[in-house]
């Protein structure tokens, strides 16, 4: 889809309307019911939060003037500030990675004279434009809207003053937890024992770089885990292919798979209560004092996985691995219906009459992973840096 496309969609879906009547299911002699039948089914699949129902923003109000709107709309955010397009100056990014801006011209010059300006990301290596405050601050126009996404590494700061912001910034983004959202997070997390008594992975699996790199990154996960835990590794390395630079995943993942399942194995199903037996008789919660060490936990260990991997138990699932390892291991699958109720306290900001339940629950499974003592995340993706810092910041450390 094209930009200016995208823009007209995100237009109409925000713009506030009568979405039930225009959006009814096609009906004979009501030709609209037709005519906006592609928007419609957008619709369907469209949920809007505003941003201070994910995060609050106090702690910025000294420093940043912040206006909220509803509407993604360049032409509604004119009218609003009272602007016209030669007021406006819009960047549009030509590629994933396209600019970096430098506080410090020297820098800016050293990253330019030894060719260093790139990022290595799964698509391969992208060269980005280095840029300085000074054509910014040079251009006439009153409002320069600057889109892309990727965002935290596109600042390079070096004033402190600049710096205690960013991180003010920072923090002011995690998700908020005195909401609904909150509240149906912290349920869940004392459902399964509390903060910091269990230990979670973030383990993304649905994009393609994820995709391709999942055999990979499980095994890295059990080993680490079992590190931990002091658990066994069923992965003998004398099954595995003799050159590992040369085999592809899929034959990595079939290894695996083959390796473990001619061990015993010894699954759990979750129960809705966890201290019921015989999952309490095996399955253990971890010390949430960090000085306690779990080394003697073993293959008990309770863990959450937040995943976006479909059936994570199915009998073809490339996860069973972690679960042969590991069978103390629930996911949102497994988490009481009803623990997940007061999600529908929450409306779309659009169409209060849309509860975005279902749009909510990646968040959710992401957070109550962040609560864990310990939390593994998926390299090279971005969100599950960032759920580790919801967990360096929610789940208490030990004073050095």
């Amino acid at each position: 889809m094209s930009r200016k496309d995208l823009a007209d969609h995100l237009s109409w879906l925000t713009t506030p309307k009568d979405f039930q009547s225009i959006c009814q299911p096609p009906t004979p002699g009501l030709w609209r019911s037709y005519v906006r039948r592609s928007r419609c089914e957008e619709y369907t699949h469209f949920g809007a939060m505003a941003w201070t129902d994910l995060h609050d923003f106090t702690s910025l109000a000294p420093h940043v003037r912040i206006q909220h709107h509803t509407i993604v709309s360049l032409p509604a955010l004119q009218r609003t500030l009272g602007l016209t397009d030669k007021d406006t100056w819009v960047h549009s990014d030509r590629q994933l990675y396209d600019w970096r801006l430098y506080q410090d011209p020297k820098e800016a010059k050293a990253v330019m004279s030894n060719g260093s300006n790139y990022v290595d990301s799964f698509t391969g290596r992208h060269y980005y434009k280095v840029m300085d405050l000074d054509p910014w601050q040079q251009r006439p126009e009153r409002l320069l809207q600057l889109g892309g996404v990727f965002g935290s590494t596109r600042l390079v700061l070096r004033h402190p003053e600049h710096l205690a912001l960013q991180r003010t910034i920072a923090l002011a983004l995690h998700y908020r937890r005195d909401t609904p959202l909150g509240t149906t997070v912290q349920a869940i997390v004392d459902h399964l024992g509390g903060v910091g008594t269990f230990l979670s992975l973030h383990f993304r699996t649905g994009d393609a770089p994820f995709r391709s790199q999942l055999g990979g990154n499980l095994e890295t996960m059990i080993r680490t885990m079992a590190a931990m835990t002091g658990a066994p590794v069923m992965l003998p390395a004398d099954t595995a292919p003799k050159d590992k630079n040369t085999a592809t995943d899929r034959s990595l993942s079939f290894w695996r798979l083959s390796a473990i399942q001619s061990q015993p194995r010894f699954h759990l199903t979750p129960p809705r209560d966890l201290t019921s037996l015989p999952w309490a008789d095996f399955c253990s919660g971890v010390p949430a004092n960090r000085s306690i060490a779990m080394d003697s936990i073993n293959a008990r260990a309770l863990v959450y996985i937040a995943t976006d991997y479909e059936n994570p138990r199915g009998n073809e699932s490339r996860l069973l691995p972690w679960y042969d390892h590991f069978p103390c291991t629930v996911t949102l699958q497994d988490i009481p219906v009803s623990l997940l109720d007061g999600l529908d306290q929450v409306k779309d900001v659009v169409d209060p009459t849309k509860s975005l339940r279902s749009f909510l629950l990646p968040l959710v499974d992401a957070m109550v992973a962040a609560h864990a003592r310990e939390i593994l995340t998926t390299p090279r993706s971005t969100y599950s840096r960032y759920i580790a810092s919801l967990n360096q910041a929610w789940v208490p450390r030990d004073p050095e």
